[in-house]
């Protein structure tokens, strides 16, 4: 595959460099191990199928995480999901530190916590955030903040 400024893309490398993230993206909004290798699976099925004739990496990291979230959100809206529980799992692939923060983050609301996501451990900028959520960057901003303050507030009621 080639991109817009003739150079070689290869898929695998792609996936390599990528599929971490996605999958990422997609615990960190479904909270689901099974369901987010699944939206894993169905991103890059779309990026083979799409190709990457028109995009630069940053462009490419950008499509796969909004695909990424449009996909999880057609997840949560099926009927299926709406009468599923999820089964409690292991999760190996958690970092010691979001593994810490993992509560503290699932008690923020979805947009914000894909929000602080994004921002921190994806370290994409508010304005890249607000092209990707549809948003506008002061709003990104806003509840960015919000969330900070929240997560703040969060940790220390535990210590106390």
């Amino acid at each position: 595959m080639e991109n817009k400024n003739g150079t070689e893309f290869n898929f695998e490398k792609v996936i390599d460099e990528f599929s971490n993230m996605v999958y990422r993206v997609a615990y960190n909004y479904l909270s689901n191990k099974s369901e987010s290798e699944d939206v894993m699976q169905e991103v890059f099925l779309s990026l083979l199928k799409k190709g990457t004739d028109n995009m630069d990496y940053e462009h490419l990291k950008a499509w796969l995480i909004r695909v990424t979230i449009n996909k999880c959100k057609n997840i949560n809206k099926s009927s299926w999901n709406s009468k599923t529980v999820p089964l409690e799992e292991a999760e190996n692939i958690l970092t010691q530190e979001e593994l810490s923060l993992r509560e503290e983050l699932f008690a923020l609301e979805r947009t914000d916590r894909s929000i602080v996501y994004l921002y921190y451990y994806e370290q994409l900028t508010i304005k890249e955030i607000s092209k990707i959520l549809h948003m506008k960057s002061s709003a990104v901003g806003t509840r960015l903040s919000r969330a900070r303050k929240k997560l703040k507030f969060i940790i220390e009621q535990e210590e106390i």
